[in-house]
């Protein structure tokens, strides 16, 4: 561990995992707290497969859409609702 990084211990299923996070990232956790798998440690994206992996299909589908939606709002639409009406399976 370099000492520039936050270390963080978290145990899922039996099973201890250490992660590092540099301390230039800002965090989404605070210190001792605890959180569920999948949650996020630090701010910033997250992996849409590893969200799939731990939480499951819709989850993934709601963190996507929600993405979606945030981009699109930035762009300057405001209702994504014809947006998501050309996407299939809608």
């Amino acid at each position: 561990m370099e000492s520039h990084d936050h270390q963080y211990r978290g145990q899922t299923q039996g099973e201890e995992r250490e992660y590092l996070i540099p301390k230039t990232i800002k965090l989404a956790v605070e210190d001792k707290q605890l959180i569920d798998a999948g949650e996020p440690l630090a701010a910033g994206s997250l992996d849409i497969k590893e969200i799939l992996s731990i939480k499951g299909l819709r989850a993934a589908q709601e963190y996507w859409l929600m993405k979606f939606k945030k981009s699109m709002k930035a762009r300057g639409f405001l209702s994504t609702t014809s947006i998501l009406k050309l996407l299939p399976g809608r």
